[in-house]
């Protein structure tokens, strides 16, 4: 009888193809361990890449919004740079506003909410205003702090000047929709 539990054994390990729990432990460690090391690269890559990202769409929509106050006398909001802006006219004696394509609605795509928050490039937009209400910059301030951006940014407008915010904004905790005093801001 032992000859066959012996033999069976024998069998069984000859039989078996897999891998051993402490094979499958070591495999699952060597994967975090990449994991760690990986990740945190490449994530801070993907802040300066949204950092930039969100200054050079600022820029855009100061361009944008100038245009707009060179034709029509005031700031537009951003559902009115979405659906069409008019272009500069070509001879000065032109009074006609040409209209051209939605400028700011490009990949990758600009989603908007009810709130007149706009989002792009893991950054958040929104028109700012002086105190009697009329639009003069926009901010823009990271979605997730430390994961898609770490600076709040503000353009003016008028000056077509970037600024950065000494304080820092996320998700939840948003600037205001009013222009920043001297105090709150530094030049880029």
């Amino acid at each position: 009888m032992r000859v066959s539990a012996q033999r069976y054994y024998s069998f069984m390990r000859v039989q078996s193809k897999g891998f051993t729990l402490t094979e499958l432990l070591l495999f699952c460690a060597l994967l975090t361990c990449c994991a760690v090391i990986v990740l945190p690269s490449s994530l801070s890559g993907r802040v300066i890449q949204n950092e930039e990202g969100a200054q050079q769409y600022l820029f855009m929509i100061a361009n944008a919004e100038n245009v707009w106050m060179e034709q029509e006398g005031s700031y537009a909001d951003f559902m009115q740079l979405t659906q069409t802006i008019p272009i500069k006219p070509v001879a000065e004696n032109q009074k006609v506003s040409m209209m051209r394509t939605p400028f700011l609605a490009f990949e990758p795509s600009l989603t908007s909410s009810k709130d007149g928050v706009v989002h792009r490039g893991g950054y958040r937009f929104q028109l700012g205003v002086d105190l009697e209400g009329k639009i003069v910059g926009c901010w823009a301030w990271p979605n997730l702090a430390a994961y898609s951006g770490n600076n709040t940014y503000w353009i003016d407008f008028k000056e077509e000047k970037l600024f950065i915010s000494k304080r820092h904004y996320s998700w939840k905790d948003t600037p205001s929709s009013r222009s920043p005093s001297n105090s709150e801001i530094s030049p880029l």
